[in-house]
């Protein structure tokens, strides 16, 4: 499902949907704004991917923005 959301006054739209398994969650979202006079848009792509045995969130992030593109990977293990 997508949904809309303002973010400071900056239409933001978000969908997400689960992988066949359910063990993976794809997560995009959408913001446009207008900076300086001119309209910009960010686009974020998200995998949120939970391990077979429940111990590990890997979440992955790629931003792409008027600035450039960035990824981040993130880890988390359950103690």
């Amino acid at each position: 499902k997508s949904f809309k959301g303002p973010v400071v006054d900056a239409p933001r739209i978000v969908a997400a949907h689960l992988s066949p398994d359910s063990d993976t969650l794809f997560i995009d979202a959408a913001v446009t704004f207008s900076l300086g006079g001119r309209v910009r848009q960010s686009v974020t792509h998200e995998v949120w991917t939970l391990s077979s045995s429940g111990s590990i969130l890997s979440i992955n992030q790629t931003f792409n923005s008027f600035d450039g593109k960035r990824t981040i990977t993130e880890v988390y293990s359950k103690e």
